[in-house]
């Protein structure tokens, strides 16, 4: 492995994993907050939410590392596309999980959806805006 690739694999980590350390802090406030104001099933229906975006955005973290690792044209426009994707099926889960009458509380999971979706993206940019630019580090000749 390249320090190139070495320094790829850490920089994504840390951008994901920044992601995933500020949503699972979002799913302790947002299940607190929703069991102390309405009870536990409202907790319940807050952490699905949650969990919804959370199983979407980490599965795109390899499109992510597959994009990233190519480098050419085409790795920009599979970021944002995939991006776009998984946001249009965060919505369709939700409202497929609205009308199956399952959810306990449809304010709390819409709630737990919306919280961890911001704080996803927020992570993301938190971890890439510290993290260092693989770019700059090149292989001793």
């Amino acid at each position: 492995m390249s320090a190139a690739d070495a320094t790829i694999r850490r920089w994504l980590l840390r951008a994901e994993g920044t992601a995933v350390m500020a949503t699972a802090g979002a799913l302790v406030a947002v299940a607190a907050i929703a069991l102390l104001t309405a009870g536990f099933p409202a907790a319940a229906s807050a952490s699905l939410g949650v969990g919804v975006v959370v199983v979407f955005f980490a599965l795109g973290a390899v499109i992510d590392a597959f994009a990233v690792r190519r480098a050419d044209w085409s790795a920009g426009l599979a970021v944002l596309v995939s991006y776009a994707l998984r946001m249009a099926l965060i919505g369709l889960a939700g409202v497929a999980l609205v009308n199956s009458g399952l959810l306990a509380s449809q304010a709390w999971f819409g709630a737990g959806l919306g919280v961890a979706t911001c704080v996803w993206v927020a992570g993301l940019f938190g971890g890439h805006l510290t993290g260092r630019w693989p770019v700059y580090d090149q292989e001793a000749a």
